[in-house]
């Protein structure tokens, strides 16, 4: 399956493995690619480690979860992309990143990353003052959930 992943005027295509696809559900397998942000504020990530990871989109949501393993099949953690809800396309999706991202432990501690980002998006143009408002109610969103126990969602615990 192709992601087409537009993150401000850079679109990068993925080629990822299909798994499964309930017409509201997608989840991919691809490697992963930790960002310098990431590394940057998680403990234990290194840049020239393979990981892997299964990526859950689900329609009309504002966001995507990306469930990361080390090679041996232990997870690190989730990745959580704010974006617009995806487009299907003939042959894959079209997903636009909103630039707020948030990392969940194992344990459930979380950090939020590239809020910088997301102002430097705004600056330059990228993204709507209304877009900005929707990226930050959803991150707030899923740590409000993350608080009550209710994210991440229970389906991401049947695909590894």
């Amino acid at each position: 399956m192709k992601i087409r992943y537009r993150r401000g005027p850079i679109i990068t295509v993925y080629e990822q493995e299909l798994l499964h696809d309930d017409g509201r559900l997608i989840v991919t397998r691809a490697p992963f690619r930790p960002s310098a942000s990431l590394l940057a504020q998680v403990p234990g990530l290194e840049q020239e480690q393979e990981y892997q990871a299964i990526w859950f989109v689900i329609a009309g949501e504002w966001h995507d979860l990306g469930k990361v393993y080390t090679p041996d099949g232990e997870l690190v953690g989730y990745y959580c992309d704010i974006i617009r809800p995806p487009r299907r396309t003939a042959d894959g999706l079209e997903i636009d990143d909103l630039f707020l991202d948030l990392w969940i432990f194992p344990d459930g501690r979380h950090i939020v990353l590239d809020e910088e980002e997301l102002e430097e998006a705004q600056a330059q143009g990228w993204l709507t003052e209304e877009l900005a408002a929707r990226a930050k109610g959803e991150l707030s969103r899923l740590i409000e959930q993350l608080s009550q126990g209710r994210f991440p969602p229970a389906f991401a615990e049947g695909f590894r």
